[in-house]
């Protein structure tokens, strides 16, 4: 490598540094909670209230915002319709008639927000005996007793993936949809960059016209995963919005794809999956690289769906800069491991095979594994770069690592991206110099295939971090 190739990385990380420090500086709010309300939490009213009013942290889908007044004997109040302040996104009413009873009112709310998670929560108020017109209060009201007053639930919003029953199997079911569409994204992006970054400093005549076909076929796999994870993650969602019983409805599908955030997301993924196809379809040896002026700006964009329909779209104000640095982290590490995955497994084997026919073989899969490192590099830089930003936006303090559940899965995800760091640094700095025979390259494929297994427990950690709440 030339010294420009050196520093390159190096100036990324600069940059990218630069940036979360810029990021950390602004206050993160990635996770929905109650903010306030009317009648507060706790609060004991002397007063007949005529609506309730909630003010969350966050976006919320009016379509699927819910709540019900549950009164001091268990019974549900009637209420008007939730109706959301002009011009606000996070702040809605509801009308009250006159309650009937004394005692500790609980407010329960159900919505989903900007992410497609479902959410949901409670609070109480305590209505006093004087509120009420002495002719209309029953002998048997229940007294708002001390031990009661000022009795609250928790107002902090808890996520919910699935419906309010939601099973373990369910939870399982969930993380291997999201490790299906994480998976996919690697193999589609690691072989359009194997195919645009890699190929070309290759000599000509170490078998490139069947590296070429091999990427494609990888590519059309990747594509296949995808639609598997599209649908499995379509029909999980309607069930937690609408239930396991109506996830197919027709009239149901049509609104969440229309009136939510999460639903135009997965329509922008489907078109990009079709331009994506188009270019497959189109890929034959005369038009490979016209079809890759298609493939490629449809794998960027399919890079930004994780961050359009998942937390980077719910930070807030700031969730445009967040779905950006999602979609360079997502891409990155795509072009990192994913071409990894194509020079293990698809280059080095037909490289290798020529080695046995012509005795080049050896020379043009080093060369391949040196054209490799720059790009490893530059775009292993930048996964870890992205990846802690992406942290400064969910995360508020050192403490929240430990104390949360999200905190832990993101430490062990960190830890295994270290592992897999490390094992690069090795083939890097160990292995690939010494590359001279058959023998030196069967020692770093087998590294290859170790990081590789070590990649996968990354995805699989980012698949249960990213269906873990906030803290």
């Amino acid at each position: 490598m030339g010294p420009h190739e050196r520093c390159g990385p190096r100036r990324l990380i600069v940059v990218l540094a630069v940036a979360a420090f810029t990021t950390a500086a602004a206050p993160a709010h990635a996770h929905i909670q109650l903010d306030s309300a009317s009648p507060a939490p706790g609060e004991v009213l002397d007063g007949m209230p005529s609506r309730l009013r909630l003010l969350f942290s966050g976006f919320l889908e009016p379509r699927y915002t819910q709540l019900t007044l549950i009164a001091p004997d268990g019974s549900d109040v009637a209420t008007g319709p939730v109706v959301f302040i002009a011009g606000s996104d996070r702040e809605f009413t509801v009308s009250l008639g006159r309650l009937r009873l004394a005692g500790v009112y609980t407010v329960r709310w159900r919505t989903a927000g900007a992410d497609g998670h479902v959410l949901e929560g409670s609070y109480t108020f305590t209505l006093s005996p004087a509120a009420l017109p002495p002719d209309t209060l029953p002998s048997d009201t229940p007294s708002a007793s001390p031990a009661r007053i000022g009795a609250r639930d928790s107002a902090a919003a808890t996520h919910d993936h699935g419906s309010a029953g939601e099973s373990r199997s369910g939870s399982a079911v969930n993380v291997a949809a999201r490790l299906l569409h994480f998976g996919s994204l690697l193999l589609l992006i690691g072989a359009l960059s194997f195919r645009t970054l890699l190929l070309p400093r290759i000599p000509e005549g170490a078998a490139v016209a069947e590296l070429k076909r091999r990427a494609w076929r990888v590519l059309t796999g990747g594509a296949l995963v995808l639609a598997i994870a599209m649908v499995l993650r379509l029909w999980l969602q309607s069930s937690a919005l609408h239930g396991a019983n109506r996830a197919w409805s027709p009239a149901l599908l049509s609104i969440m794809l229309n009136d939510t955030g999460w639903g135009r997301a997965w329509l922008m993924q489907a078109l990009l999956f079709a331009v994506l196809g188009a270019a497959i379809a189109w890929a034959r040896p005369p038009r490979d690289r016209s079809a890759l002026f298609l493939a490629v700006p449809a794998a960027i964009g399919l890079a930004a769906i994780p961050g359009l329909s998942g937390h980077a779209a719910g930070v807030g104000e700031a969730a445009w800069l967040a779905v950006i640095n999602d979609t360079v982290h997502v891409t990155s590490v795509g072009v990192w491991l994913g071409t990894l995955f194509l020079l293990a497994v698809v280059s080095l084997p037909v490289l290798v095979g020529g080695a046995r026919a012509d005795g080049d073989g050896a020379h043009h899969a080093a060369g391949a594994v040196h054209a490799f490192s720059p790009i490893a590099l530059t775009a292993a830089a930048a996964a870890l770069a992205t990846g802690i930003i992406n942290a400064l936006f969910h995360v508020d303090s050192f403490g929240q690592l430990a104390s949360t559940a999200y905190g832990r899965a993101l430490l062990v995800k960190t830890a295994v991206v270290l592992l897999v760091l490390l094992l690069g640094l090795i083939n890097w700095r160990v292995i690939r110099p010494r590359l001279a025979d058959l023998a030196s390259l069967h020692r770093l494929r087998v590294a290859a295939f170790i990081e590789l297994s070590l990649a996968l427990l990354v995805l699989l950690a980012t698949a249960v971090l990213t269906g873990l709440p906030h803290p």
